[in-house]
């Protein structure tokens, strides 16, 4: 039958696009990423929103507030 992609749609996004994303940043950039650079890369306006984006990633954090790095784990 394939491979079935689930698409999680909550609040109207869909979080399917936010992994694919994640996965070409990975490839294209490296697996440490900061709330700056998701802004920068995701073309996100909010930082707020970058970091609640951020909390429900499967990404390991290291840091607090200003020096909190993220890491993609494959």
């Amino acid at each position: 039958m394939g491979n079935v992609c689930a698409i999680v749609i909550k609040n109207g996004f869909a979080y399917d696009a936010l992994y694919r994303t994640l996965e070409d940043y990975h490839l294209l950039v490296g697996s440490m990423l900061t709330n700056k650079s998701f802004c920068e890369f995701f073309a996100i306006d909010s930082p707020n929103r970058a970091y609640k984006f951020l909390q429900q990633l499967p990404l390991k954090a290291e840091g607090t507030k200003r020096h909190r790095k993220y890491w993609i784990i494959p």
